[in-house]
């Protein structure tokens, strides 16, 4: 019997170029799924305030500062227990009998 060699065929073959082009183009696939999945998961910081912005910022900042003491200081007069004369009453501190 004589042996006969098969021949292989072969219906899709890639030459080296064309695989290279290929991972090339698998691997921007993954990086822009990769950076998509970042972007969803960490939000961007807000903008830096303009200078105007800062002025107002610090303007808005200080009045309510302001108020904030203010309150602590009309609540704590109103706390305070009051000692004061009776009306009509002279308590000078020296009395004569």
């Amino acid at each position: 019997m004589k042996k006969t060699k098969r021949i292989r065929r072969q219906i899709f073959v890639l030459t080296l170029e064309e695989k290279k082009a290929i991972a090339c183009v698998l691997g921007a696939f993954v990086l822009g799924l990769a950076t998509m999945h970042y972007r969803a998961t960490h939000p961007r910081p807000p903008p830096p305030l303009t200078p105007r912005e800062e002025y107002a910022a610090k303007k808005a900042a200080r009045a309510n500062t302001s108020r904030a003491h203010a309150a602590r200081r009309q609540a704590a007069a109103a706390a305070e227990p009051r000692l004061t004369a009776a009306p009509g009453s002279d308590d000078d501190g020296d009395r004569e009998e």
